[in-house]
């Protein structure tokens, strides 16, 4: 993941990061971490998520 600097690039490495961990107890998959970090990321940039403005 290192030396991403699109978001879209970065979700995409995180799922493909995570797909070696094993998500049988939870109740969240990699697609599911990999957007929150995205939510997460967009909010500390002051970046509205929900309209993409």
């Amino acid at each position: 993941m290192e030396g991403e600097n699109d978001l879209g690039s970065l979700v995409i490495a995180i799922v493909t990061e995570m797909q070696a961990y094993d998500f049988s107890k939870s109740f969240y998959g990699e697609f599911a971490i990999a957007n929150a970090v995205s939510d997460l990321l967009l909010e500390s940039l002051g970046i509205d998520k929900c309209c993409g403005n």
